[in-house]
């Protein structure tokens, strides 16, 4: 099934504000308090992103595992653009065509991992100011194939099939209503994000 991923909206810059902002006015070359909490909880873990959408802007969640120390990136994605350009990475990089479902069903559950959620909701969630935006020639095709509640709890129960001790959720702006608790795992960071045409404007940190 297609995933809805804007990867145009600026999550990312929202997110490398918290991690090196402590007054939220001034990104400093340190992490800020809550950038080094994250980085030991991803250090020495595969990163993984689910729905990376294009790989030349999805290239800043690359960067930002890389100064968390994550061992390696993997950005997944049902349709990943052919030919692409990757800036601001680093080599332990690979990008997947693969539908998320299937891909936590084939993994390996060995090592730790991170799994990085952000910009999947159902289009109908979306604000209709931000709609207008974010409109594209293949909208339509979008909102056939939108996803649904029902496999994002089958995604969640996967992934907590293959999950160890010490792996991470991430929920970023953009999506709603991920209950990872349900599955054994625990939340135990959220950060507001001030984000505006989300349902959720917060990252939530889940450890399992």
């Amino acid at each position: 099934m297609d995933i809805f991923h804007n990867s145009r909206l600026p999550f990312s810059k929202y997110f490398i504000e918290l991690l090196f902002c402590n007054d939220s006015n001034t990104v400093k070359d340190e992490l800020s308090n809550f950038g080094q909490e994250l980085k030991i909880l991803v250090t020495n873990k595969t990163f993984i992103d689910m729905g990376c959408g294009i790989p030349e802007i999805s290239g800043n969640m690359n960067t930002i595992s890389k100064l968390l120390e994550a061992t390696n990136y993997i950005g997944i994605d049902n349709k990943i653009e052919k030919g692409y350009e990757v800036i601001n990475t680093f080599t332990q990089c690979e990008y997947i065509e693969s539908d998320l479902l299937n891909f936590v069903q084939n993994m390996d559950k060995s090592k730790g991992n991170i799994f990085f959620f952000s910009g999947i909701e159902p289009i109908t969630l979306f604000q209709d100011d931000l709609l207008e935006k974010i409109k594209t020639e293949d909208y339509e095709e979008y909102k056939k194939d939108q996803i649904t509640r029902a496999y994002i709890d089958n995604l969640l129960k996967e992934i907590s099939l293959k999950s160890i001790t010490g792996d991470i959720i991430i929920i970023g702006a953009g999506i709603s209503g991920l209950n990872p608790d349900k599955y054994g795992y625990k939340k135990i960071i959220e950060k507001e994000i001030n984000m505006t045409g989300y349902k959720q404007n917060s990252i939530s940190i889940f450890i399992f």
